[in-house]
């Protein structure tokens, strides 16, 4: 008999597997055909421990409401200021922008975050 997988396991599986940032009630609502006892405390409880382990990023939406990332590879998130979409960015390994602190300060966590306009809508600004 097979071992009965973690609701953690479940959420980060899917996070992982996505190329999107979704809310917890999103990932709830993909998530609740296919596990009926699943609630969407269990979906939040299990969501902050994973981001407490380390194992996904939590990224404030223009809305403020809160998005997850699986994507654990050194990236960047950009926030369209306009539609509020959050796309992901390469940071080149070389760019030491926490050169500063590094030696000094035991850093857990990384995060750089840029606001702005998506191209989308940095046309629909021209137009205007």
């Amino acid at each position: 008999m097979g071992r009965k997988r973690s609701y953690s396991n479940i959420l980060l599986d899917l996070l992982s597997k996505t190329d999107f940032h979704p809310s917890a009630k999103e990932i709830y609502t993909l998530l609740k055909p296919f596990y009926k006892k699943l609630s969407l405390a269990s979906v939040y409880r299990n969501l902050d421990y994973l981001v407490e382990s380390g194992d996904i990023l939590k990224i404030k939406a223009l809305d403020g409401s809160e998005r997850y990332d699986g994507n654990n590879f050194p990236h960047g998130h950009f926030v369209c200021l306009k539609c509020g979409s959050i796309i992901d960015f390469n940071i080149s390994p070389n760019n030491e922008i926490f050169s500063d602190i590094k030696n000094n300060y035991k850093i857990k966590r990384r995060s750089v975050l840029a606001e702005g306009y998506c191209p989308v809508c940095s046309m629909s600004e021209k137009e205007e």
